[in-house]
């Protein structure tokens, strides 16, 4: 738990430096608190499920990468590089979106095989969204299924952690989230749904 602990308050002394030269101090304080209590929900619900998170040196990610989620591991690794928040996105940004990807690997049968799976139905995903995420990632289809998703967890507040906690519930993933028709018929053919809908 020390680890932990020593990650808040250095997430936590990151976020107050960003955020000292956009803010007043009330509206910064207010700013503070709502982020880092959101990297700290993110990051104990990833911690329950058994997802580690680490700092990783920029020598050991491609070009512009910031983090990446490996699933066989159960591992976040975040590029130091963008930890202070260089770049374009937030540190709470890069870990919604990252904490996305493990969901999506719950959402795969469990977070123990590896399969990440959409959790959302294409048509609920906003169209910037998905363009965005073409720009980003080329336009491969298996990659776009599972990255528009994360993309926009990155930007909505509290959506990832929403499904880390239903990740972490007595139920499986999928019975809070109806999965979409791929999705489905993954955990259909693979056993997870005991009965066709």
């Amino acid at each position: 738990m020390s680890r932990t602990y020593f990650l808040f308050t250095v997430i936590a002394a990151i976020i107050f430096v960003a955020m000292s030269a956009l803010f007043t101090v009330d509206e910064r304080e207010k700013a503070l608190v709502l982020q880092f209590g959101e990297v700290r929900n993110i990051i104990l619900n990833l911690d329950k499920i058994g997802v580690k998170v680490y700092n990783a040196a920029p020598e050991y990610f491609i070009e512009n990468y910031r983090a990446v989620y490996f699933a066989d591991k159960n591992a976040v690794y975040i590029n130091k590089k963008y930890i202070n928040g260089d770049g374009d996105l937030t540190f709470l940004q890069i870990l919604r979106h990252e904490g996305w990807h493990a969901a999506q690997d719950c959402m795969g049968g469990g977070i123990h095989n590896g399969d990440l799976k959409s959790i959302l139905s294409h048509e609920v995903i906003p169209d910037e969204i998905t363009q965005e995420t073409f720009a980003r990632y080329g336009f491969d289809p298996t990659v776009v299924r599972i990255e528009r998703e994360a993309v926009w967890a990155m930007y909505k507040p509290d959506m990832t952690n929403d499904a880390l906690k239903a990740c972490n519930s007595d139920v499986p993933i999928w019975e809070t989230y109806f999965p979409p028709k791929r999705t489905w018929q993954y955990l259909y053919y693979n056993g997870h749904l005991n009965e066709r809908v």
